[in-house]
């Protein structure tokens, strides 16, 4: 398991360096001035591969069509294209539509997708079969559309609707902020604002991981994810600020020739609380793969289960940096 665990971070890690590179690459005036592009591909299809899954282990027992998992996935996809594409607007001749949407991709995106999630239902209501809703099956009319949950019943309908915006909000919305920060400044910044967010979850979880195997006693919140420690969480959070040091002391000046973005202050604040979000995201997932009963989310990453197993620190990671970010001062802002 572990050697299939870094057999999987290692191609992680490879595709998301060489991707940055070719994403800072193509961000250069002299090349054509398209910061952010590969960036947006490659939060697209973590979008769409994240949705795959959460549709499965939210959509469960809500009977439905093939129908209600593409609309959840095409709307929570959608949000991330709309965060991530108008800002590349003016770079394909599209001035006078940037000036119309800049500052409003997240609420179209929200709201297209919440137009398309109930027009959905609209569409397929009552053709589902009762067969699978909830495994208990409610008599009385319209009992196709009434799921058996703990021995009561509820609307599936609702639930379908309540699933999409859960999803839209749980993961279009913070990797449409990850895109949105990759143009946070000029390239160089923006796409280390980027980076930064991936990297400092993960240093924190693999520094929680260490930690808690080696010193660990006490449970953290036992009923959501019995692994993780007290102590493990204080290790993780360590880490995280070595992490968030090593990004402003060492990754901004070294590979992308910018001053130090942050004092040593408040770059220790910057760690903290991207570390703790972080922790937050995953105990979120951990609460949704065990109401759903299962260990991971998907077996996209062999050793490292699916793509929300991957991305559950980053969410909630990206959604506090971008507060971050456009509260701190001396930053540029879009």
């Amino acid at each position: 398991m572990l050697r299939w665990r870094l057999l999987s971070s290692l191609v992680l890690v490879t595709l998301l360096v060489t991707a940055a590179c070719f994403d800072w690459y193509w961000g250069q005036p002299a090349q054509g001035g398209r910061p952010g592009l590969l960036s947006a591909v490659l939060l697209s299809v973590f979008a769409a591969l994240a949705a795959v899954e959460f549709a499965a282990l939210s959509l469960a027992g809500l009977g439905g069509t093939s129908g209600s998992r593409v609309v959840l996935v095409v709307a929570t996809v959608g949000v991330v294209v709309l965060c991530c594409g108008v800002p590349l607007l003016p770079t394909v001749g599209g001035d006078a539509w940037h000036q119309r949407l800049a500052g409003q991709e997240l609420w179209l995106g929200l709201a297209l997708g919440s137009v398309l999630t109930i027009g959905g239902e609209l569409r397929y209501f009552g053709r589902e079969s009762s067969a699978g809703a909830g495994g208990g099956g409610a008599s009385g009319a319209g009992s196709e559309n009434v799921a058996q949950v703990g021995g009561e019943t509820g609307p599936l309908a609702t639930r379908r609707i309540a699933a999409t915006i859960l999803a839209m909000c749980y993961i279009g919305v913070p990797l449409g902020a990850l895109g949105q920060l990759r143009h946070l400044g000029p390239n160089g910044f923006g796409l280390w604002a980027l980076l930064s967010v991936l990297v400092i979850p993960k240093v924190s979880d693999a520094g929680a991981y260490f930690v808690g195997r080696t010193w660990g006693r006490h449970k953290l919140i036992p009923r959501l994810s019995p692994g993780k420690t007290v102590e493990g969480a204080v290790g993780g959070l360590l880490f995280g600020v070595l992490g968030a040091l090593l990004m402003v002391y060492g990754v901004a000046p070294a590979l992308f020739g910018l001053p130090s973005p942050l004092p040593w202050l408040a770059a220790i604040g910057y760690g903290l609380w991207i570390s703790v979000a972080g922790m937050i995201g995953d105990l979120a997932e951990s609460m949704f793969k065990r109401d759903a009963h299962i260990k991971d989310s998907g077996g996209w990453l062999p050793g490292l289960g699916g793509m929300l197993d991957v991305v559950d620190s980053v969410l909630a990671a990206s959604l506090a940096a971008y507060f971050f970010w456009r509260i701190y001062p001396g930053v540029p802002l879009p």
